[in-house]
Formats: structure tokens, C-alpha cells, sequence
């Protein structure tokens, strides 16, 4: 007659376990749900920035950008040719 008994107090510990054993993953998933679409929003907002940021650089680069902000720290264009000439190496002689 203990063995029954004894089997179903082990049975109830183990489903008692168990079940405390799934609440506490289940919190834990969804706690981390949470953080992963926090965690998203903050990638779509990086991409966002790093986009503008690309553009930016893609602009200020461009040789129209530069010749326009070498114009307005006094740079001029050259209307001369300068040609140096290097004498050739002892090598090749």
C-alpha cells in the first residue's frame, strides 16, 4: 500500500517541478522578446542615421562640393600647365 503512495507524492513533486520549471523559462523568453524588438528598433534607427551619413559623405565629396569650397577659401584654377620632368633613373641609361 506505499508504493502507490510514495508514487504519486513523487509524481506530484515532479509535475509541481516541472511546471515551476515552465514559468520560470517562459518569463524568461518573454522578457527577452521584449529587449530583442528594443534591440531592433535601435538597429532600425542606426540604419536610418548611417543612411544620411552615407548620403552626407557621398555629397561633401562630390567634386562639385569641393571645387565650390575651394573657391570660397581662395583657391583659383590654374589657367597654366606646369609639366615636371624628372631625369631618368641611373638604371636605364
Amino acid at each position: 500500500m506505499k508504493k502507490p503512495v510514495l508514487l504519486i507524492i513523487i509524481n506530484g513533486i515532479i509535475i509541481i517541478t516541472l511546471s515551476l520549471v515552465q514559468v520560470v523559462v517562459a518569463n524568461s523568453i518573454s522578457t527577452t522578446g521584449i529587449e530583442l524588438g528594443k534591440m531592433e528598433k535601435e538597429i532600425a534607427v542606426y540604419k536610418k542615421k548611417n543612411a544620411v551619413l552615407h548620403e552626407q559623405v557621398l555629397i561633401s565629396s562630390s567634386l562639385t562640393q569641393i571645387a565650390s569650397k575651394a573657391g570660397e577659401m581662395g583657391f583659383e584654377e590654374s589657367k597654366t600647365q606646369l609639366v615636371v620632368e624628372s631625369p631618368l633613373p641611373i638604371a636605364k641609361r
